[in-house]
Order: structure tokens, then sequence, then C-alpha cells
């Protein structure tokens, strides 16, 4: 009976560490989702746009400008994610 108690003991350990690691990435993953969805529609919106048309340039400046906020909204919560865990580490 002891033997099979510390099993379990040992096989806990890793499942709180998995859970509290899940728990942590969760936001950041769901960042990086709506960062990638942004990121296709700009592309489908690239794919469909006429060369020939008088205002492509207006139109991707603008859809440059998506992109960048896209990807500048999803870094900003990585970094204040890190800072947040580095403070942690640290313990301050």
């Amino acid at each position: 009976m002891g033997w099979c108690l510390r099993c379990c003991g040992r096989s806990a350990a890793p499942s709180r560490v998995a859970r509290a690691q899940l728990r942590r990435y969760r936001p950041q993953a769901a960042a990086h989702s709506i960062a990638a969805s942004e990121l296709a529609l700009i592309e489908a919106k690239l794919s469909q746009l006429s060369r020939d048309s008088a205002d492509t340039d207006e139109i991707l400046a603008r859809l440059d400008r998506d992109a960048e906020d896209a990807i500048s909204r999803e870094h900003t919560i990585w970094q204040a994610r890190r800072e947040v865990h580095t403070t942690d580490l640290l313990g301050m």
C-alpha cells in the first residue's frame, strides 16, 4: 500500500506543475490566436487587392498599420507577462 501512495504522490506533483504552466500560458496563447486571426484577415484582404486600383497605396498603408497593430498588441501582452514572471522569480 505504501508503494502505491508514493507513486501517486510522484505523479501528482508533475500534474500540478503542468496545470500551473497551462494556467500561466493560456492568456498568451489566446493573444497569439487573436493576432494570427487578425493577420490571416489582413492576408486575405491583400490577396483580393487590385494592384491597378487608384487607392491601392492607401489600402496597403492601412493594412500595414493593421498588421503592425496586431503584432504590437500581442508583443505588449507577451512583454507584460514576461515582466510579471521575471518579477515573481526575483521575489519583488
